[in-house]
């Protein structure tokens, strides 16, 4: 189950990594809106995991974040990249969801 005091926990975690303030939506994405991504990414899932007891290893890190060198090389070459495509969608509401069930496994 999960409690009020989780998910402001989890809103915390998340405000420590993102630029962006979080506005506690079920719906935001980390790599999408709140721009979590590379390094900072692996940081917080290997946090989330531990402060919250979620188990992560089934969890397919690449397709839902850039790797840390992905958008160095893009701006040494003058490229933007926009964040969407191709990562998939992790929402807060997937954290959440690993929470309740000690598990990420992703979509």
């Amino acid at each position: 189950m999960v409690t009020s005091e989780n998910k402001e926990d989890l809103l915390k975690l998340i405000n420590d990594y993102s630029p962006i303030r979080c506005q506690g939506r079920d719906e935001e994405r980390l790599y999408h809106d709140l721009r979590i991504s590379g390094d900072d990414a692996a940081d917080f899932l290997d946090k989330y995991s531990i402060l919250f007891n979620v188990n992560i290893g089934n969890f397919q890190f690449s397709d839902y974040f850039p790797h840390e060198g992905a958008s160095l090389v893009a701006n040494l070459m003058g490229l933007h990249i926009a964040p969407g495509q191709p990562y998939k969608d992790l929402t807060i509401a997937d954290l959440l969801t690993g929470i309740q069930y000690g598990r990420l496994v992703g979509k």
